[in-house]
């Protein structure tokens, strides 16, 4: 496998052939230039230089393909690669871990007075400067519910949310318990299989649990989407749920395996519809613009008409 792209900072243009072949990494490749990264682009240059300076010259089989006057140089390198892109892949992000962040550099110790490695310098500024760790997962699931509260009554089966019933013995032990007409509830979206209720004491969440045996986990919209895709009479079963579903995945496989126009038919076809709708906008303008004439045909008379006399009539004898 050979490298076929390359996101860069670059000036289109740059000249990409004096990019070293490690074998697997012929120097023609596509180049993703990338606009607008203010700042980037010496850093892109400086970490290519290392890697070509501290890794890529010195990986057996190395063999850089620079010099125009050697022929067929981009093809040789491909033809003779013994490295993978994922091995070159491996090979570089090992190298940055345990060689580049540790090299001392005298640009990054000026505010320390000495040379500093990109490691330790991050350790200095985090001497001076520690994040906040990350919230807990329980914190951000409870984020997310919080986004999405509503308020149901409670039945002595439990609720009614979104077309499912939703129970679970905590809430019963609670509803028996006090008298407890309404519960707010919190949900997320995109899982239909359980909702949670707010105690209404020390707000903790209470998990009900759908009532729907063998109901798939997937979001409230999309198991409104199978009850519609659903054909046979009677009530849904979570079975149902999950032919329904199975088969809308089944479909959605195929669909996504047809051979889809190319972007580049799509603007095509795009920009003629475009001349046709301008073409015929124009020419009706230039019908609005232009006086109206009626043009009415000569309608011929009777008494223009040629009258037509017959010859003549001339006898012939027979004899002489």
């Amino acid at each position: 496998a050979t490298l076929a792209s390359l996101r860069s900072d670059c000036p289109a243009g740059w000249p990409w052939n004096r990019w070293p072949d490690v074998r697997g990494m012929p120097g023609r490749i596509s180049v993703d230039w990338v606009a607008g990264w203010r700042g980037i682009r010496t850093h892109v240059e400086s970490l290519f230089d290392v890697l070509d300076d501290g890794l890529f010259s010195k990986m057996p089989g190395a063999k850089k393909s620079a010099d125009e006057r050697v022929k067929n140089r981009h093809a040789r390198a491909e033809a003779e690669a013994c490295y993978s892109v994922s091995e070159i892949y491996q090979q570089v992000v090992k190298f940055i871990a345990d060689v580049y962040i540790h090299k001392p550099n005298v640009k990054l110790g000026f505010k320390h007075g000495q040379r500093m490695s990109i490691k330790l310098a991050m350790d200095e500024a985090l001497n001076h400067f520690m994040p906040l760790p990350p919230p807990s997962l329980e914190q951000i699931r409870r984020l997310i519910l919080d986004l999405n509260r509503a308020e149901r009554q409670v039945q002595h089966y439990g609720v009614d949310f979104e077309g499912f019933q939703f129970h679970s013995a905590e809430l019963a032990q609670l509803a028996r318990e006090r008298v407890l007409s309404r519960i707010d509830l919190l949900f997320n979206p995109e899982d239909c299989t359980a909702i949670y209720a707010v105690h209404p004491d020390d707000g903790t969440l209470i998990r009900l649990d759908n009532k729907m045996i063998g109901m798939p986990s997937v979001s409230f919209a999309t198991a409104k989407a199978l009850k519609a895709a659903y054909s046979a009479s009677g009530p849904m079963t979570g079975h149902d749920y999950q032919r329904t579903y199975a088969q809308m995945l089944a479909q959605f496989a195929v669909d996504s395996q047809r051979r889809r126009p190319k972007i580049k038919a799509n603007n095509r076809a795009m920009q003629q519809q475009e001349k046709l709708a301008q073409k015929a906008a124009f020419n009706e303008e230039i019908e609005k613009a232009l006086p109206q004439l009626t043009v009415t045909a000569p309608i011929p008379s009777l008494s223009d008409d040629d009258d037509f006399l017959p010859a003549p009539r001339q006898e012939f004898s027979h004899e002489r």
